[in-house]
């Protein structure tokens, strides 16, 4: 929606004013404001500055709200809404006759005016964000699961903590759970057309957590404890999660859990 704002508008503004959304932030530590991760990219993409209202405070609310009231009890009230593109054309038809023609009671000034000379100082719409990529995100619940589509798919016992959430991505049939850096591949799952069912990998309920971290000094030890294993270790336990290491005499297999 901000693009096809942007694009409307003909250039990106320096700064936007927000109200207080879940879409967009999630929580505020000390005026440390901290954004979901799709927004967060959405805005470093474009650089732009954001000015979130601060919850209960009409003075700060006021840029926001007064905007919506102006359209709901101007344009919305007394019309039928009978689709999406007739509304958008009859809304666009209201900001050319009425609303930005309109002068201000207060400023005196007519918006449309304003805005032209306001336009010059938009800055370009980056390309790479035209048709920005579709990221889907879901919280990891108090039962090691995501909720998506209906159903329930399991991820590996102790993923789950306050507030984390994960990325799911499409692969044909099957749906992987990324980290939400999309760095650590944490479950894999064939989508199920049906609806509330329990998607669950029977290995996701054992916790592998302490057996694993044996297994890894073990492994770093036969290979000399020297920094360049531990590297490789590390890559592997990053890339391959979970994972389980089987010794027999000098040979290290590696054995993905499924």
């Amino acid at each position: 929606m901000l693009t096809n704002c942007f694009e409307y508008l003909g250039g990106v503004p320096e700064e936007l004013v927000f109200d207080q959304d879940k879409i967009l932030a999630v929580r505020e530590n000390y005026d440390d404001i901290i954004y979901t991760h799709e927004f967060e990219k959405f805005k470093q993409a474009i650089g732009f500055k954001v000015y979130l209202c601060r919850p209960y405070d009409p003075e700060s609310k006021g840029l926001v709200k007064a905007c919506i009231k102006y359209v709901k009890y101007n344009f919305a009230a007394n019309r039928v809404y009978d689709s999406l593109c007739g509304w958008n054309a009859a809304c666009k038809d209201w900001l050319v006759r009425t609303a930005n023609r309109k002068q201000h009671g207060i400023t005196k000034k007519v918006p449309s005016e304003v805005f032209s000379d306001e336009k010059a100082h938009l800055r370009p719409i980056p390309h790479t964000i035209k048709q920005p990529a579709a990221i889907i995100t879901r919280q990891v619940r108090k039962d090691n699961t995501v909720l998506f589509e209906g159903n329930r798919y399991s991820v590996p016992v102790g993923t789950f903590k306050p507030g984390i959430e994960v990325e799911i991505k499409n692969q044909g049939n099957s749906r992987s759970i990324w980290d939400i850096e999309g760095e650590t591949l944490i479950a894999t799952h064939v989508l199920s057309k049906d609806k509330g069912k329990l998607i669950q990998n029977t290995n996701h309920r054992r916790d592998h957590s302490q057996r694993i971290d044996e297994l890894y000094q073990k492994v770093l030890g036969i290979l000399g404890n020297t920094e360049a294993a531990a590297t490789l270790l590390d890559a592997i336990r990053k890339v391959i999660w979970p994972f389980a290491l089987v010794f027999k005499r000098w040979n290290l297999v590696i054995i993905l859990l499924l």
